[in-house]
């Protein structure tokens, strides 16, 4: 009767690559949660403001580092927060700003996503497919900057 009767440590190591990938599930789950925010904020602050030719100075604005208070529009017709939707510059800014935050933070959870034991290879690769697009998608908008906004380069990033 043994015979008919299952493995139990098949039992046991199917139990253990199940909880793993449950593991690997909420990992990648908290990643994405983490990184969304950062993909729609960033797509919000250039949306249909044509701000490409605001400032094609890349990592400065001008001169500065960062933006000051001189590159605020005045207080009586626009209000603090309305710089930060409609002053294409500031907008400029704080989407390359975002971007390039996302970018290093999506790199470091992908490098952590890569070394997770169990992840299957194809996931792996899209991982790795997915760092790689961010960085030319970054590399792509710094060239729009630096080379005065050229349609065809701008559509493309």
């Amino acid at each position: 009767m043994n015979v008919l009767r299952p493995n139990q440590e098949a039992f046991v190591n199917t139990w253990a690559k199940l909880a793993a990938n449950n593991n690997h599930r909420a990992y990648l789950k908290r990643a994405v949660v983490s990184v969304l925010p950062l993909v729609l904020l960033t797509g919000f602050f250039t949306a249909g403001t044509s701000a490409g030719a605001a400032c094609n100075t890349f990592p400065f604005v001008g001169s500065n580092w960062f933006y000051n208070k001189n590159h605020f529009l005045s207080r009586e017709e626009y209000p603090l927060w309305k710089n930060f939707t409609e002053n294409k510059l500031i907008c400029q800014v704080n989407h390359r700003t975002l971007a390039s935050f996302m970018t290093l933070w999506v790199t470091v959870l992908g490098f952590f996503a890569y070394r997770l034991p169990n992840l299957p290879m194809s996931a792996k690769r899209s991982m790795i497919l997915l760092v790689l697009s961010l960085w030319g998608q970054m590399f792509i908008g710094m060239n729009v900057i630096w080379q005065s906004v050229p349609i065809w380069l701008a559509s493309s990033h």
